[in-house]
């Protein structure tokens, strides 16, 4: 009897797992991966080591006295610590998702579960719910660094209550679980992990770069489509009137678009390709 057989028999027997069995069979897959645990340890790990190093060399990144940089900025720098994080958890999402295709696993996931869309719809769950807890988790820990390392250096403290913090505290953990699910979706249209962890890499970080690079015009017609300008906008560090600078409807209709995008492409390779 074959692996697929096997696990296909209950679902013969029991009818076809609905949408909470499917979500508690994603989450039991993800957890019991070793892979997934050392991926979420390095999320964490990298994103404190970034906003300490960030954190740490201030006053040399800024070439000005630690005491003299706004206390929003010294906030913000070591919260570049989640960008680190972020890089992590798209690289999990991006095998979670596409381990269906690279490891033949879809052959045994589609025949217990023969509707597909409910498998994708899982996976996006799972990795919604773990990415929220590690955004937090490494927005705790990224806050805490830059404060420890700013109070001993002598710089200048945004108390937390300020409106500014507030703001980044609100938008930036959700950063991480942004790019995991999008690029998650990228593995399923494209059928491999590593075209979507190229793909994703060319989005979060390539394309606003050389957003960044273009002439004054170009830029802000390019810019304000890439969801770095969503977020920019969203946790308020976006100067008025830089190209990624957008109203804050449009990067959430923006941001959404993407997604909506990535799911379209993701259902349609589902319904149209075998595993």
């Amino acid at each position: 009897m074959t692996a697929a057989s096997a696990q296909a028999r209950p679902a013969a027997s029991g009818g076809v797992p609905g949408l909470p069995q499917t979500i508690a069979s994603e989450f039991t897959k993800y957890s019991t991966l070793r892979a997934s645990k050392v991926n979420l340890f390095f999320a964490v790990f990298v994103c404190a080591a970034v906003a300490a190093v960030v954190s740490s060399t201030l006053s040399v990144t800024r070439t000005e006295p630690v005491d003299s940089i706004p206390a929003v900025d010294v906030f913000t720098v070591p919260l570049l610590g989640l960008d680190a994080a972020g890089i992590v958890l798209l690289i999990g999402a991006a095998a979670f998702f596409g381990a269906e295709f690279t490891k033949r696993q879809g052959t045994v996931t589609f025949a217990v579960t023969p509707r597909r869309v409910r498998v994708l719809v899982a996976k996006v769950v799972v990795t919604v719910a773990v990415g929220i807890v590690v955004g937090i988790v490494d927005a705790i820990v990224a806050v805490s660094l830059g404060r420890a390392i700013g109070a001993h250096t002598g710089a200048q403290q945004l108390p937390l209550s300020d409106p500014a913090a507030v703001r980044l505290l609100l938008t930036t953990p959700f950063q991480p679980v942004y790019y995991a699910v999008l690029v998650g979706l990228f593995a399923v249209a494209l059928r491999s992990s590593a075209g979507a962890i190229g793909l994703g890499f060319v989005v979060m970080l390539v394309a606003p770069a050389i957003a960044g690079a273009l002439p004054g015009q170009i830029a802000q017609v390019v810019a304000p489509l890439l969801p770095r300008a969503g977020f920019d906008t969203l946790a308020g560090v976006a100067k008025i009137g830089a190209p990624e600078h957008v109203p804050v409807w449009w990067a959430l209709l923006m941001m959404a678009g993407w997604l909506v995008v990535a799911w379209l492409l993701a259902v349609r390779r589902l319904r149209s390709h075998d595993v």
